[in-house]
């Protein structure tokens, strides 16, 4: 009696795959799962694009009355991989910050991006060893009532970004050109402040110092 010859091993493994894939794709099979659709921005979140010129309208939102103090505290942050160094300056000292600067430099020890920040807030958590739920309510009421503003300015790129913040909720941002604004009055001037903590704050500074005098151009 003859045997008929054995099906090629490529061809037994293809009707293989094909039962799998029938048996995969049956009704019985599940199904992925649709992806979730992306959350709907905040209502009370207010974003302008980059692509609409700027009114003074919207910059009063984010108005900062002009400010100097005679110390400043420098503290080193890190220094990245790459060589760039980010410090920061806060007015008049690290315990009573008012205001906050931080500097980012680059390996060369230039300053190519700032984040002035006014109403800085330190969280001082409840003693003991307490609950997320502890720590999240005991945050939520020192940060009642706080007003921030945020001015980040980045001199390579140009972009920038304006925040408010009102009781740790963000409630406004407007996207910049740091070109654009970095000299305005209404801001107080950011660009020439991150000047002068740079001057101050040079990388690897530490400890309190004397902040440089305001610039014959305002600030």
């Amino acid at each position: 009696m003859s045997v008929a010859p054995a099906a090629p091993i490529h061809r037994r493994f293809l009707t293989v795959a094909t039962a799998l894939v029938a048996a995969a794709c049956g009704p019985g099979a599940s199904q992925p799962e649709p992806a979730a659709a992306p959350a709907p921005l905040l209502e009370r979140d207010v974003v302008t694009p980059v692509s609409r010129p700027v009114s003074d309208g919207d910059l009063h939102a984010f108005a900062i009355a002009p400010w100097h103090y005679d110390r400043v505290e420098c503290r080193f942050v890190r220094q990245t991989p790459t060589g760039a160094v980010i410090e920061t300056a806060f007015y008049p000292s690290f315990a009573d910050a008012q205001v906050s600067l931080s500097l980012t430099y680059d390996s060369t020890g230039h300053l190519v991006r700032s984040g002035e920040t006014h109403g800085v807030f330190r969280f001082r958590p409840p003693a003991g060893d307490i609950s997320k739920a502890v720590r999240d309510s005991a945050l939520r009421a020192q940060s009642q009532g706080l007003r921030q503003t945020l001015i980040s300015l980045d001199y390579l790129v140009d972009p920038g970004l304006l925040v408010r913040r009102d009781s740790g909720m963000t409630t406004r941002t407007l996207a910049v050109s740091t070109r654009g604004v970095g000299d305005l009055p209404v801001l107080d001037r950011p660009a020439e402040h991150a000047r002068e903590a740079a001057r101050a704050c040079p990388p690897g500074a530490r400890g309190l110092r004397a902040a440089s005098p305001p610039s014959a151009s305002g600030g």
